[in-house]
């Protein structure tokens, strides 16, 4: 074995794992190359915590034909990235890949989807079958794996599964279009929305409910142990070498930002709490020492959650904008002849009866521009009398915030924004403080989140706390 391996895994070889070990089933969008290297962090951290008995790992293949650009031929399972914690650690954990396409309804137990794409729902089930305490469901990716599972066996869901961890959404309500919900939005109300008890950590939001928080890359991991830093060299580079002999190579620290979401779910998971130390901030397991002081930067709050339709966005003038959705092709990008692209509508109300609107301007992001007329430098829309309303139809862009100005025959102006959300993105409502209910919501409550999460997580990734399970 490479000396520095050997020397890490006898420094890690005195740790003692909790006698009571938290049982989990992990899933995540772990892939090589990376969709988002902040999944080998959340590897690491998944292995760092010896309170956690991992029956096994699901690499998430949902909606496998979505991918980022640069991914070039696809989704490749991250199996380098456990095979690499497997040599450092000891730690052998069951692993599979799971169903490759979003379920086709909110009750679909997706078994007409390949045979060689069940073994994660087979994994999940089977689990819980022979667990003779409840299991915790980690995800920090699509829900469609789970989903299937709780559709094909429901009650054993309720029956053995103490929580299922979400790390997704946008906190508490609105229209919930993060990556990981597009990815399935089916299997996401499937889960959010069912009686199951949950622990929800969304990764954007308002008002605190959120968990997103950015870290100095070569900060974090400037005091890892240099193979862990190997470990994510090999997986920032996209590298294609021996992953294993990889390892014993002595890599600098990465530079620059990363976008991390899920360490507050993990110290949650394993039943720590978080405290002031000479070390900054950590989350702790044991009676810290007397000069410790506890932080509670976030809180969880329960929250009742349920669909409903959007409702209008309005201006102090009172029009108001109500998006509908992105179904049917109406209208080209520069002409009023259909073009086999489905456009986006919205509804217009409050518009002051009497004024004739002379010219009408939209914009949108990424310096989206159209106008009421053809102009062979921009695109079209429409703005066509329905009832006392008037239904805005245009070419999709981009999601995000878009204006409508108008401008009227006396001269006047009015204007109302409106969001363009990804298609079929459920909007949920929240009622905030249900005591009954069975999903718990994380929020914010320390204005220094951001600073103890990244001390938190810098503390745990070079603590030396990676154990082999016994």
């Amino acid at each position: 074995m490479p000396r520095i391996a050997l020397s890490l895994l006898l420094l890690l070889a005195f740790q003692i794992p909790s006698p009571a070990a938290v049982p989990v089933i992990y899933s995540t969008d772990l892939y090589h190359p990376h969709d988002d290297p902040d999944d080998h962090y959340d590897l690491a951290c998944l292995y760092s915590l010896p309170e956690l008995d991992v029956k096994g790992i699901v690499i998430d293949m949902a909606n496998i034909d979505q991918k980022r650009p640069y991914q070039g031929e696809g989704k490749k399972p991250g199996l380098v990235a456990i095979e690499q914690m497997k040599h450092l650690t000891g730690k052998s954990v069951p692993c599979v890949t799971g169903l490759e396409h979003a379920l086709k309804s909110v009750d679909d137990p997706a078994t007409d989807q390949p045979e060689s794409t069940q073994g994660a729902v087979n994994l999940i089930l089977s689990v819980l079958r022979k667990s003779d305490e409840k299991v915790c469901l980690f995800t920090v990716g699509s829900l469609v794996d789970v989903a299937a599972a709780c559709n094909r066996e429901p009650e054993l869901l309720r029956k053995k599964v103490r929580a299922i961890y979400i790390n997704a959404g946008t906190g508490p309500d609105g229209y919930q279009e993060e990556w990981n919900v597009r990815l399935d939005q089916n299997a996401y109300r499937r889960i959010l929305l069912s009686d199951l008890p949950l622990k929800w950590y969304p990764c954007f939001g308002h008002d605190g409910y959120f968990t997103h928080f950015i870290v100095d890359q070569t900060e974090i991991l400037g005091s890892a142990p240099a193979p862990l830093r190997a470990y994510f060299a090999y997986a920032l580079d996209r590298s294609t070498e021996e992953p294993i002999s990889f390892l014993t190579r002595e890599c600098p620290p990465p530079q620059g930002p990363r976008n991390m979401w899920c360490t507050p779910s993990f110290v949650d998971l394993a039943g720590r709490k978080i405290y002031k130390t000479a070390r900054g901030y950590e989350a702790l397991a044991d009676p810290p020492q007397p000069d410790a002081v506890p932080v509670d930067c976030y809180q969880m709050e329960p929250v009742e959650l349920s669909q409903s339709k959007a409702p209008s966005s309005a201006t102090e003038s009172g029009v108001a904008a109500t998006y509908l959705d992105r179904q049917q092709d109406l209208i080209g990008k520069k002409s009023l002849e259909p073009d086999g692209q489905p456009d986006c509508q919205v509804r217009i109300t409050g518009l002051p009866s009497g004024k004739v609107i002379q010219k009408a301007t939209l914009t949108g992001p990424r310096n989206g521009i159209w106008l009421d007329r053809p102009n062979p430098d921009r695109w079209l829309f429409t703005l066509e009398p329905e009832g006392d309303t008037r239904l805005l139809t245009f070419s999709f862009w981009a999601h995000g915030q878009h204006r409508l100005e108008l401008q009227y025959d006396d001269q006047s102006t009015q204007g109302v924004t409106f969001h363009v959300y990804f298609p079929g993105s459920p909007y949920f409502e929240a009622r905030l403080g249900a005591a009954k209910s069975n999903v718990r919501v994380i929020r914010k409550v320390e204005s220094a989140y951001t600073e103890v999460m990244a001390s938190v997580l810098k503390n745990l990734l070079s603590s030396g706390e990676l154990v082999p399970q016994q």
